[in-house]
This record gives C-alpha cells, structure tokens and sequence, in this order.
C-alpha cells in the first residue's frame, strides 16, 4: 500500500510538472521577457502585437453590425431580456434601447458610409492616429524599471478630440456626424484598450504560475504585477502615480490581492443565485450553473453593470455565442442613442450604463480567454475573443467568423 501511496504521489508530481511546463511553454509563445545588459528582466512583451493601423476593419465591422441589427431586430425579444431599458422609470434615467434601434433602422447606411466628407475624415484620422501611436509602444506590456512609463502615454485621446471639431465642422449632415463621431471615439478606444485586454492575459499567467517556472525573480513579477496596475491609473490620477513610483514592489501585488478578494467577496454575497458553484478558473473568474441556463462562466470582478453588484456572466457553455449577440446590439444601441430626442445628459446617462454592461468585462475577460488557450480549449477561447467586438485584435476575424452576420 505504501509503495502504491508513492507511485500515485509520483505520478501526480509529474501531471503537474507536464501541466506546468504546457503554461510556461505557452506564456513564452505568447509574451517576451525583454532583459538588460545584466539579465535582469525589464520589460514584457506582446509577441502577437502587430504594427501599423488601418481604420478599415472597424469601419466595415461596425458597417455590417447595423445592418444586422436592422434586418435582424426583434422588439419582442428585447421587452423580455431587457425590460428595464424600456422607460425612463430607473431614477428617470434608464437607457431606451427601443428608442435606440428605432432610430437605428431609420439610418440609411450605403448615403453615410459612401459620404465623400465622413470617407475623407476617416482617412485623416487613420493617418494622424498612426502618428500618435508610433512612439508609444502598444508592444510593451509591463515595464518593471520606470513606474510611470504609461502614466506619460495617454496622448491618443487628443487626436480623437481633434477629429471629432474636425467633424463638427466638415459634416452637416447629422446621421452622418453622429455615425463619424461614434465610429472615432470607438477607433480609439479599440486601439487604446487592446493592450488592457493582453495584460490580462498575462495577470492569468502571473496568478498561475511561480516566478521561478517563469525564469523570473520575486521582486521581477512584482514590478510586472506593479507596472500592469500603473498602466490603469487615470491621467488625472497624479497621486496615485505617486504612490505607485513610492511603494512600487508591493503596489501591483496590493491591487492584485485586492481585487481578488473584491471577487471572492462577490462571489460570496451572490451564490445563493446559483444551482451550483464550480471550479475557481482564477483569480477573476468561476464556474457555476444557473437555472435554466446551465453552465457559465462567472466574471468576478465586473458587476453586470452600475446598477448591479451581481457578477457578469462571461460565458455559456450551452450559448456559446449568447454574449456577442448581445454585446453586438449593446453597441449599436450606442449609436442610436444618440439620434433619440432626449436631453444630452440624459443621453450621457443612458451612454454610461449601455458601456457598463460589456465595455470593462470584456477587457477583463483577456484573462479567461488565456485560461481556455492554455487548457487547449481553442473553440472556447475563440468565442470569447469574439465577444471583444474588437477588429484590432490580430485574430478576431478567426473567432468572430463563428458568429455570422
């Protein structure tokens, strides 16, 4: 019995350590650690980054969205899984998704995507915002030796404005300045957000595996750790760029724990809403099953939206396509909010909480769609890239493809 005790203890010892070398090999497919003259590591580095931008893609993507949703909009559908988007009854400010798509089948998309004056704007844009990226380095993923490397980078936000005055000024018609002003604020934003995505997935990588496995050292992952959490410190936010320059070996790893207990905490107070808790993926997201759904994929550390302190759903095992469908008509709901004759604050209001409920969990998502990639779950993790809705994503066509339009 005690020699089967040690081959069992052995050959569990060599599942993990196969299982271990799987996630390191991957991490190293996937990132670079980028070392000095010394070999101490300084930076890490996206390897699937690409160069250069081209508006195209999203031009076309967000091109075919509305006409999907105008052919394929059911009212119905919408008074059942959104009821509360229905009326201005929430605080007298809830989002009017039908208003939105109404205003959304009115638009005649071949008079606004073929104006020679919005195909010239975005042009422009293109090439002013290639300018303004070029130094900033969308590669580099964490710099361990210079705490406020992305503290000093938030620049592509004023080539935004620039173009949007520029609109206001060259476009008269208003079909055609809203879809202009929308499809630039969303350019950017895509762009900007990409690397947040990566450096999720590296946080999962950084959770899962010990700096030794990653040739690193304790206090190397700690500044990867602290120079990820810098990278989200807002531009006005000079006090905490300061805290994070004075207590830079504990400030990642202070956020980090931080949030993870946020999402336990989350996880704690909502169970009861579940038929069953499954296994912790990791630090930000949980299997569970949910009557009359199945299984999903619980997001942690994103509520449902700012109305709720529910965790968000990131997948359906069942659905597999559920959340990009409804993430598709969120956006373009977006778009037509702004056509809808309400007060701008109460547009700003409605905007606010449309973002709310997929903007910040798809960007946290980069973490499980690194968990599905390392566990050889290709199919999954394509899904979830999908749910991105983000053209600048190097495969995104791949995975969006399963999602038809």
């Amino acid at each position: 019995m005690k020699n089967l005790g040690l081959v069992i203890c052995i050959l569990l010892f060599c599942i993990k350590s196969y299982a271990n070398q799987i996630m390191v090999d991957d991490f190293h497919r996937r990132f670079k650690v980028h070392r000095d003259q010394n070999g101490s590591a300084v930076m890490i580095l996206d390897r699937v980054f690409h160069q250069g931008l081209s508006v195209a893609p999203y031009v076309e993507f967000i091109k075919e969205a509305i006409a999907y949703q105008q052919l394929n909009f059911d009212s119905n559908q919408i008074q059942k899984s959104f009821v509360k988007e229905q009326s201005l009854e929430k605080d007298g400010h809830a989002p009017v998704i039908l208003d939105s798509m109404a205003e959304i089948k009115k638009l005649d998309i071949e008079k606004v995507f073929n104006d020679p004056k919005f195909i010239e704007l975005v042009n422009k844009y293109e090439k002013d915002l290639s300018k303004a990226l070029a130094p900033l380095s969308f590669s580099v993923l964490a710099n361990m030796e210079k705490p406020t490397f992305f503290y000093y980078r938030k620049v592509t936000y004023q080539v935004t404005k620039m173009a949007l005055n520029l609109a206001k000024r060259w476009l008269s018609s208003v079909p055609v300045l809203n879809t202009a002003s929308y499809l630039l604020v969303e350019v950017e934003r895509l762009v900007r957000e990409r690397r947040l995505y990566h450096q999720n997935m590296l946080l999962h990588y950084l959770d899962k595996l010990s700096p030794e496995d990653l040739g690193l050292t304790h206090d190397e992952v700690s500044k990867a750790w602290s120079s990820i959490y810098e990278s989200r410190i807002p531009w006005y936010a000079f006090w905490e760029s300061e805290k994070a320059k004075n207590s830079w070996l504990r400030y990642g790893a202070d956020n980090f724990y931080l949030n993870f207990r946020m999402a336990s905490g989350r996880l704690r107070d909502h169970r009861r809403n579940y038929v069953e808790i499954g296994e912790r993926i990791n630090y930000g997201f949980q299997n569970a099953t949910l009557e009359g759904e199945g299984r999903v994929v619980l997001n942690l550390i994103n509520a449902k939206d700012e109305w709720s302190s529910q965790p968000s759903i990131a997948y359906y095992y069942d659905q597999p396509t559920k959340i990009t469908q409804i993430r598709l008509l969120l956006s373009v709901a977006r778009l037509g909010l702004s056509f809808v004759p309400l007060p701008q604050f109460m547009k700003d209001i409605g905007e606010s909480y449309l973002k709310s409920k997929y903007i910040p969990q798809s960007l946290t998502e980069g973490s499980l769609f690194a968990h599905f990639e390392q566990v050889n779950e290709t199919q999954k993790a394509k899904d979830v890239l999908a749910q991105t809705l983000n053209p600048f994503e190097g495969m995104f066509n791949e995975s969006f493809v399963e999602f038809s339009f």
